[in-house]
């Protein structure tokens, strides 16, 4: 049949009702996707409740969706580059009104496998219990998706409303939600390199959200490791535990995030640790009462992980005396003169991805700059994709002047940033 201008090829059989519901068997093939279901179906009407085995494959999971969302008369919806590979699911199902289930389940995705079980219940509360393990996964490509726009819905010649605003906002959806969530990855792929034996889990219940376990190796042998737990009155639990970051070959791992480290002495940025307690308030996770060292720099610090959209990173730094005279003397790492700058990427190049927003709130009482000492150096700053946002950046003491700055930096990462 040819429904909407798309070919549709459906078998659907449904039994008499028996004890266990009516036995169904539906397969629909459309858009070069298959979509099919072999169980039961608890009755014929609003309140059913579906059981079985589902399987969905497509060449183009975007190209499946928009045909499908067409044979139903629906406009077809704008879906991100991310989901136009090759996709395939299995795995057990139950649905009802109130609540859905996958058990046991392998999905596939533009190279990338997975499997796992997940289960979302909506009524009374809105509750979510899923496991997934990924042995690999690959960053690079999911981000680089990420950045295209994606393709236009409207038809051609039509007009095209203004885009709204992207909207954000800084409460934790985790505030209000149940949640135990378990991701394992052998390996994902950032920057072209591996970040090896990733697990991440997370125990969310009324407000407070424990950690019970985090781990990965980054490249330069960079460790990080935390675990929490939930204790007390169970309406208001209280999270504990400890977080430990400890990377003995800082340049390495700069070197993986493109920080070109060449041009600094060869005794510096060397080695970093952060270790602090873990706790946790309105659905984010914090690490407090953290001792940060850095080659021979100590400092205090914390982190705060907010859940939000998009996902907000913000860690704190005090230090009592910075001198940045010995990062800015000296030969460089290997002697002989400065290496050049590696080329940075054009403003052509394209979009970056907006991803998480990740800030930094650093106190200083004293920093030295050419032998000069300045009081007082408080930042606020805030990076979320091309954006640099500084939300306060304060001098008391400059030469006996008082220096403060705010605003933002669109294009940061390209040669011909523009402050507004």
């Amino acid at each position: 049949a040819t429904i909407n201008g798309s070919p549709l090829k459906i078998d659907l059989s449904v039994s008499a009702k028996g004890t266990s519901g009516h036995a169904t068997d539906l397969s629909l093939e459309a858009g070069g996707g298959k979509l099919g279901f072999k169980g039961t179906l608890s009755e014929l009407g609003p309140n059913a409740k579906i059981g079985g085995v589902a399987t969905a494959s497509a060449d183009s999971l975007t190209g499946f969706i928009a045909t499908l969302m067409k044979i139903a008369g629906q406009p077809e919806p704008a879906l991100p580059p991310l989901l136009a590979g090759k996709f395939s699911f299995d795995g057990s199902i139950d649905v009802s009104q109130t609540a859905f289930a996958a058990k046991d389940f392998k999905l596939s995705l533009a190279g990338d496998n997975g499997s796992g079980s997940l289960s979302v219940t909506l009524k009374p509360k809105l509750a979510v219990d899923g496991k997934v393990v990924i042995p690999r996964l690959d960053l690079d490509r999911a981000l680089a998706s990420l950045a295209q726009p994606a393709p236009a819905a409207a038809k051609p010649g039509a007009p095209v409303a203004p885009a709204a605003p992207t909207s954000t906002s800084s409460t934790s959806f985790l505030a209000d939600l149940t949640a135990k969530i378990a991701i394992e990855a052998g390996e994902v792929v950032y920057n072209k390199t591996p970040i090896r034996n990733v697990a991440l889990e997370l125990d969310a219940r009324n407000g407070a959200v424990a950690v019970p376990k985090l781990a990965a190796t980054l490249p330069g042998d960079m460790v990080l490791q935390a675990r929490s737990t939930m204790s007390g009155d169970p309406a208001r639990p209280t999270v504990s535990g400890d977080f430990s970051l400890v990377g003995p070959k800082l340049r390495d791992t700069l070197k993986w995030l493109e920080v070109d480290t060449s041009s600094m002495p060869a005794d510096k940025l060397n080695k970093v640790s952060l270790k602090g307690r873990m706790a946790s308030t309105g659905g984010n996770v914090q690490v407090s009462d953290a001792a940060f060292e850095l080659d021979d720099i100590k400092g205090t610090g914390g982190v705060v992980v907010t859940f939000s959209v998009p996902l907000s990173i913000v860690a704190s730094v005090n230090i009592d005396t910075l001198d940045l005279d010995p990062f800015l003397s000296g030969k460089p790492a290997g002697g002989g003169a400065p290496a050049k700058a590696a080329p940075v990427a054009s403003a052509s190049s394209g979009p970056v991805a907006a991803g998480p927003s990740v800030g930094l709130k650093a106190r200083i009482n004293k920093l030295i700059y050419n032998k000069e000492s300045i009081g007082g150096v408080d930042v606020d700053i805030a990076l979320q994709g091309g954006t640099l946002k500084l939300n306060d950046v304060k001098v008391s003491n400059l030469a006996g002047a008082r220096l403060a700055v705010r605003g933002s930096v669109a294009d940061f990462s390209t040669p011909a940033p523009r402050a507004f």
